[in-house]
């Protein structure tokens, strides 16, 4: 397990770190704690801060699986460390949302156009090939956006589809 904070590897500092999410939770989250003790000059004290990058690598073939931002902070003084909780760059795409009308798109035409309006990198689409003949959203989250353009697609191809981030790419 490794665990960087913006370049810095982090992970003598870390106590403990859990890395969750599910096909029913869009974004990933990764959960750490690290030592935190102020008067003790041989605990380094990390100065992270909320919306600080953060890259787990959760084994040794260095494969990033998660790369997003802090997003909490706690202390817990009783146990001298600073909880954290990280978020992926889905989040960005549940919690904004914006005003579109396609017309003869794809959904992976749809999905690229969405994301560079709010600069998420794309990588590995699945390509659907079927062209939808119109869309149109108002003021909704930019995740429901994308996932109604595949759901019409899976509607008719029956293959289903789902959204995940890849390191920092959706």
């Amino acid at each position: 397990m490794k665990l960087k904070w913006k370049e810095n590897d982090i992970t003598k500092y870390v106590t403990s770190v859990t890395w969750s999410g599910s096909a029913r939770q869009a974004a990933r989250t990764v959960a750490f704690s690290v030592a935190y003790s102020p008067n003790d000059k041989s605990v380094e004290t990390l100065d992270i801060k909320l919306g600080d990058k953060i890259v787990f690598y959760p084994d040794s073939n260095q494969k990033v699986h998660f790369v997003g931002a802090v997003t909490e902070r706690n202390r817990s003084s009783d146990a001298g460390e600073l909880q954290y909780t990280a978020k992926d760059h889905m989040i960005h795409l549940l919690r904004s949302n914006g005003t579109y009308r396609f017309r003869n798109k794809t959904p992976e035409k749809i999905t690229e156009m969405v994301c560079k309006d709010i600069g998420i990198n794309v990588r590995n689409l699945a390509k659907t090939g079927l062209v939808l003949n119109k869309m149109f959203f108002q003021e909704r989250p930019y995740y429901e956006i994308i996932m109604a353009a595949y759901t019409k697609v899976y509607r008719k191809n029956k293959k289903p589809y789902i959204a995940q981030m890849n390191g920092d790419a959706l």
